[in-house]
């Protein structure tokens, strides 16, 4: 999860390309550990939680046939909700 928060606050700040790549340096893990470790927490969240809990929070589209936001709609969508509720 703090992979998470650290993805979306990078991509606020402007920071484009392979966020898993600028994050591996800090925890010390490969990109991809850190990519996987990102998807599985997404995954999880909307196996395990009440859809409509989460449906309040996350408003962006989820594909039926995906059935949970991939990793990049996740970082975009709350990096754009936090620079849209700072202005």
């Amino acid at each position: 999860y703090n992979y998470l928060v650290d993805a979306i606050f990078l991509t606020y700040k402007g920071e484009r390309g392979n966020i898993s790549k600028v994050l591996a340096p800090k925890y010390k893990k490969t990109d991809k550990s850190i990519e996987r470790a990102m998807q599985n927490a997404i995954k999880q969240a909307w196996v395990t939680n009440d859809i409509e809990e989460l449906l309040k929070h996350y408003t962006a589209r989820v594909s039926i046939e995906r059935g949970a936001p991939t990793l990049t709609e996740f970082i975009c969508h709350y990096a754009t909700k936090i620079d849209r509720e700072s202005e």
